[in-house]
């Protein structure tokens, strides 16, 4: 009887080893990371945010001129005694 539970523990024991020895020898494989993959959003599409930032900074600068085209100009006139007398405006386009 003590010769089966002996024999029982050793298999079990090369089991154990069979299961392990492979998963260690998997663990100490190298790993190659791909540098591609792991680079942030911003590293990978640059080019399509400076462009983006082009685009906005062109239309800030043409719809920006629009309103420097306009003109306004007040005249204020007065009387000898420093009283408003009239008051025009000009909208020039």
């Amino acid at each position: 009887m003590k010769k089966a539970v002996i024999y029982c523990k050793c298999i079990g024991a090369m089991l154990v080893l069979n299961l392990l020895i492979p998963v260690i020898l998997f663990a100490q494989d190298k790993i190659v990371v791909d540098k591609e993959s792991v680079s942030s959003w911003l590293q990978r599409n640059w080019m399509i945010v400076a462009l983006g930032v082009l685009v906005l900074i062109l239309l800030i600068a043409l719809v920006g001129r629009g309103n420097k085209s306009k003109r306004t100009t007040t005249t204020v006139t007065k009387d000898a005694g420093d009283r408003v007398k009239s008051v025009t405006t000009v909208k020039e386009e």
